[in-house]
């Protein structure tokens, strides 16, 4: 399946906004389709995972374009890897601009998102660790701020924002 799916790709240049598919650890970006959109959106996760489809829900209702790829999670473990995700700033599921630009780790909040592709800063990309509560896709209160982190090519960690 996973080699229909990539030629597909090739052939068309192109994948259905809110398709599944199959995804291997050496795949390092999508084809870009021709009118591309910064609001296009691709998310590994594991095929078990509830909060992960509730984040996918909450970002479409954002309007983003999101193209979900179901991948075990020995897999998702080498995608964060060579995305360059530190281990402490994991979290159940990875984003990836379409571009693969930026990787947008966790249950982001849409304000942080937006901030990413409208600064277009210089780093990897942005993570909030863990699965905080109320976080977008997660159930219960919030506890405090989600502390959202920038991941810079030196590795550096830093706070991107706040909220």
């Amino acid at each position: 399946m996973k080699y229909k799916i990539m030629v597909f790709m090739i052939l068309f240049g192109t994948i259905l906004p809110g398709t599944t598919g199959t995804a291997f650890a050496g795949d390092k970006k999508l084809p870009a389709r021709q009118g591309q959109s910064s609001r296009s959106l691709i998310v590994y996760k594991s095929p078990n995972c509830g909060c992960c489809t509730n984040h996918v829900r909450y970002l479409r209702a954002k309007k983003f374009d999101v193209m979900v790829v179901e991948i075990t999670q020995e897999d998702l473990e080498k995608k964060k890897q060579e995305l360059g995700i530190p281990s402490d700033l994991y979290s159940c599921h990875t984003t990836v601009t379409e571009s693969g630009k930026y990787f947008i780790e966790g249950h982001m909040p849409y304000e942080a998102i937006e901030k990413l592709l409208s600064e277009q800063p210089d780093i990897r990309g942005i993570s909030l660790p863990g699965m905080p509560s109320a976080s977008p896709g997660m159930p219960g209160g919030k506890k405090g701020p989600f502390v959202i982190r920038r991941v810079p090519h030196n590795g550096l960690v830093s706070v991107f924002m706040s909220l």
